[in-house]
C-alpha cells in the first residue's frame, strides 16, 4: 500500500506550516484537489492548508475555496474563545476549580488558535461541585442540554450561538474501566488549571485510543499530542510511570512513531515497532477515518462491530449475535443515567435492556437498521483487513 500523492501533498504542507520542514513537491499538476478538499475538511486542517498554501505562493480555487471557509473559522473561533472566557470568568468569580481539556487547552499551542477547530469545548470540575454548578451557570443563561444525573461522565450546556460546552465531572465513562486511571490521579497531576504535561500527553493519548476503538481517529489528536511534545520540556521517566500505569505505554510509542513518520519528526519514543508499510497502512487507515471516524469513506458503525467481534478471533453468527447483546445489555454503571428508575432500584436492569431494546425499534428505527446491517455485513476478512488497527491499539 503506497501513500498517494494527495495525501503526501497535504502531510507535508502541515509539516511546513507546522514544524517549519521545507515544503518539497515535484508538481502538483494533476492533484485531485477535490480530494484533497474533502480530506482536509474531515480531518479539520483547512486553517493550516491556507496558511501553507500561501506561504509556498500556491494559489488556484482551492486556495480560494479555503479563504471564504476561512472567514466562518474565524469567526467560530473569535466567539468560541469569548464564551469561554466568560465563564472561565464565572467559574474565578465563584472559586470553582476548573481544567480546559482537550483542543480547548490545546488551541494556544498552534501558530493560531483557530487552527485548531472544535466543535464544542471541553471543561473539567469536581464531580461533587456539580450541582453546585448546575445552580450557577442555569442562573447565567447557560442551558442545561437533557437533566442533570443524566449523563455518566459530561453535562452539556449551551450558551448563545457558539457557547457549547461539555462540562466533564470525568474525564472518561464509566464503561471505559481502562481509563478510570486519569479520573483517579487527575486532580493531583495539575496546577493552576493546566494538566501537568505529562499526565496531559498521556490522557490526550487515552482519549484518542478510545475514538480509535470506537471506529476511527484523524491527525488533529495526533498533532496534538505532537505539538505538546515538541513546546515542552518532557519529563520522560515521569511520563513513562503515566503511560504504563495507565496501559497506554505502547499505544503512545505507536503515535509517536506516525507523528515522526507522517510529519518528519523525530521525538523520542520508548521503543519502535512499525515497519515502513505497517506505517504507510495506518496513514491511509487515517485519511479514511476523517476526525473521530466520522469521513465520508468511514462505516463506523461497521468498524466498531468489527474492533469488538475480532476480540474472538473468528465472526460466527454466535459472535454476532453476543455483540447486539452487549449493545442493548448495559451494565448497571452505564445503565443508571439513563434511567432514573434503575438507577434507584437495580433489580429493575433486566426491564431496562427490555426498554431500551422496545425504544431503538419504536423511536429510533432507522438507527437500529443502520446498526443491524453493520454487523450482518461483518466478515472474517474484515478481521484480517483489521489487524493494522489491532496493532495500533496493542490487541
Amino acid at each position: 500500500m503506497e501513500i498517494t500523492r494527495e495525501q503526501q501533498f497535504i502531510l507535508k504542507l502541515v509539516s511546513n506550516e507546522l514544524f517549519d520542514v521545507p515544503f518539497v513537491f515535484d508538481n502538483i499538476d494533476g492533484l485531485d484537489f477535490e480530494y484533497i478538499k474533502k480530506k482536509v475538511k474531515e480531518q479539520k486542517l483547512d486553517v493550516i492548508m491556507l496558511s501553507a498554501l500561501i506561504k509556498n505562493n500556491i494559489n488556484n480555487e482551492y486556495t480560494n475555496y479555503l479563504k471564504k471557509r476561512q472567514i466562518q473559522i474565524i469567526l467560530l473561533t473569535t466567539n468560541q474563545e469569548k464564551e469561554y472566557r466568560l465563564l472561565a470568568d464565572l467559574f474565578d468569580n465563584n472559586n470553582i476549580d476548573y481544567i480546559p481539556v482537550k483542543g480547548t487547552d490545546m488551541k494556544d499551542y498552534y501558530p493560531s488558535k483557530d487552527m485548531r477547530l472544535m466543535g464544542d469545548m471541553d471543561i473539567l470540575i469536581k464531580e461533587n461541585k456539580r450541582k453546585e454548578i448546575y445552580k450557577l451557570l442555569t442562573s447565567n443563561g447557560y442551558v442545561l442540554d437533557g437533566k442533570l444525573n443524566s449523563a455518566d461522565h459530561h453535562d452539556i450546556y449551551d450558551h448563545g450561538k457558539y457557547g457549547h460546552f461539555e462540562i466533564h465531572f470525568r474525564l472518561f465513562s464509566t464503561g471505559d474501566k481502562t481509563m478510570a486511571y486519569f479520573d483517579d490521579n487527575v486532580w493531583d497531576n495539575q496546577d493552576n488549571h493546566r494538566l501537568d504535561d505529562e499526565f496531559n500527553v498521556a490522557y490526550l493519548c487515552g482519549h484518542y485510543a478510545k475514538h480509535v476503538r470506537h471506529g476511527g481517529g484523524s491527525y488533529k489528536s495526533i498533532i496534538d499530542i505532537g505539538l505538546l511534545m515538541l513546546k515542552k520540556n518532557i519529563d520522560y521517566d515521569k511520563l513513562k510511570d503515566i503511560l504504563i500505569k495507565s496501559n497506554l505505554y505502547d499505544f503512545f510509542n505507536n503515535i509517536i512513531a506516525i507523528f515522526n513518520y507522517s510529519f518528519n519528526q523525530h521525538i523520542k519514543a520508548f521503543e519502535d515497532k512499525f515497519d515502513e508499510e505497517e506505517l504507510k497502512e495506518l496513514v491511509n487507515f487515517l485519511f479514511v477515518c476523517g476526525d473521530f471516524g466520522f469521513g465520508d469513506e468511514n462505516d463506523v458503525d461497521h468498524r466498531l462491530a468489527v474492533n469488538e467481534m475480532s476480540k474472538d478471533g473468528k465472526i460466527t453468527i454466535f459472535t454476532k449475535i453476543k455483540y447486539l447483546i452487549k449493545q442493548v445489555c448495559l451494565p448497571y454503571s452505564q445503565f443508571k443515567y439513563l434511567s432514573k428508575a434503575v438507577r434507584y432500584c437495580p433489580i429493575l436492569l433486566p426491564f431496562g435492556w427490555i426498554w431500551r431494546l422496545l425504544r431503538f425499534m419504536i423511536t429510533k428505527r432507522d438507527r437500529l437498521k443502520e446498526r443491524l446491517s453493520a454487523v450482518h455485513n461483518v466478515k472474517n476478512q474484515d478481521i484480517e483487513d483489521n489487524k493494522i488497527i489491532d496493532k495500533l491499539l496493542n490487541k
